[in-house]
C-alpha cells in the first residue's frame, strides 16, 4: 500500500491513514502519536511576553512626550493584543483522528508558506486549530492540495 504523505516547512511529513492525521519526523511511520488535546502554550506566551514589552515601551515614549513613537508601538501592542486572542485555541499535535475533524482551510497568503488549518474537536464542545505549513514548493504545495482533496472537502481560499 503506497503512503500518503506531503512535506511540511518544518521538514516533517503528515502522513494521511484511513483513520487518522499525524505528523512524523521521518517519511515512514514508524510510531503511531497520540493525540494531544492541550492548547499550544509556546504562541500564548510569545503573545503575552510581546504585550508586556510593549506595555513597558509604551510607558517610557509617553513619559518621554513622542507622540509618533507612542502611536507606532500602540500599533505593535494592539497587534499582540489580537494575536493572543486569535490563535488561543492553537494546539500542536502530532495525530489527529479523521473522526474529530470539523473543517479543513487551505490557506495561500501573499507572502510566506501555504498552510492548512485543520479545526477538530477532541472533545464535545471545545474545538481547537492545528495550523499546519506547507513546504515551499510548487511540488509540495500540489501534493498536499491533492491529498487534502482526495480525503476531503475543505475550504479554498
Amino acid at each position: 500500500m503506497e503512503q500518503k504523505y506531503f512535506l511540511t516547512a518544518s521538514a516533517r511529513y503528515c502522513h494521511f491513514l484511513p483513520d487518522r492525521i499525524i505528523l512524523t519526523d521521518h517519511h515512514i511511520i514508524t510510531k503511531v502519536p497520540e493525540m494531544n488535546t492541550t492548547r499550544d502554550k509556546n504562541i500564548f506566551i510569545a503573545s503575552v511576553i510581546g504585550v508586556l514589552i510593549s506595555w513597558f515601551l509604551l510607558y517610557g515614549v509617553w513619559v518621554l512626550g513622542s507622540v509618533v513613537f507612542f502611536a507606532l508601538l500602540s500599533v505593535v501592542d494592539i497587534y499582540f493584543i489580537v494575536l493572543l486572542f486569535r490563535q488561543r485555541n492553537y494546539s500542536h499535535t502530532d495525530c489527529i483522528p479523521k473522526s474529530t475533524i470539523r473543517s479543513i482551510r487551505l490557506i495561500t497568503p501573499k507572502v510566506g508558506n501555504d498552510y492548512v488549518l485543520i479545526d477538530f474537536e477532541p472533545r464535545p464542545g471545545r474545538v481547537l486549530t492545528r495550523r499546519i505549513s506547507i513546504y515551499d514548493t510548487k511540488e509540495a504545495t500540489l501534493a498536499a492540495r491533492d491529498l487534502f482533496a482526495s480525503e476531503f472537502k475543505y475550504d479554498k481560499n
